[in-house]
C-alpha cells in the first residue's frame, strides 16, 4: 500500500451509522422544532398564569390580563426562535440519512 491511499484514507469523511463516504454538508434551515417548543412553552406559562391569577385573584387584581400576553408574543417569539442556529453547517449521509455537527 502507498503513502498516498493511506493518506487518502485517513482524510475521508465516512459516516458512523452506516460507514458511507457519500456526506454532503449543508447549511441548517429554519428549525420548526424551536418554534413549537417555544411557542408550546408560552401556552404553557398562559395556562399556569391563568390558573394562578384565579386562584389568587383577590390578592393580584392588574394581572389578569397576564395569560394573553403570554399567548399574543408567543407566536413571534417562537418565530424568532426558529431562526436560531440557522447557519450552522450540519453533515448528511446520502446513504442513510444520518445527521450530524461536523467535529462530533
Amino acid at each position: 500500500m502507498s503513502v498516498a491511499s493511506t493518506v487518502t484514507k485517513k482524510n475521508r469523511v465516512i459516516c458512523k451509522k452506516c460507514n458511507s463516504d457519500q456526506i454532503v454538508a449543508n447549511k441548517r434551515g429554519y428549525s420548526f422544532k424551536n418554534f413549537f417548543l417555544v411557542f408550546l412553552s408560552c401556552i404553557c406559562l398562559s395556562l399556569v398564569s391563568g390558573l394562578l391569577v384565579t386562584i389568587f385573584r383577590d390578592f393580584m387584581p392588574l394581572y389578569i390580563g397576564l395569560p394573553a400576553i403570554f399567548i399574543f408574543f408567543g407566536i413571534p417569539i417562537g418565530l424568532i426562535s426558529g431562526f436560531v442556529g440557522r447557519g450552522n453547517i450540519v453533515n448528511s449521509c446520502m446513504g442513510c440519512g444520518n445527521k450530524w455537527m461536523p467535529g462530533k
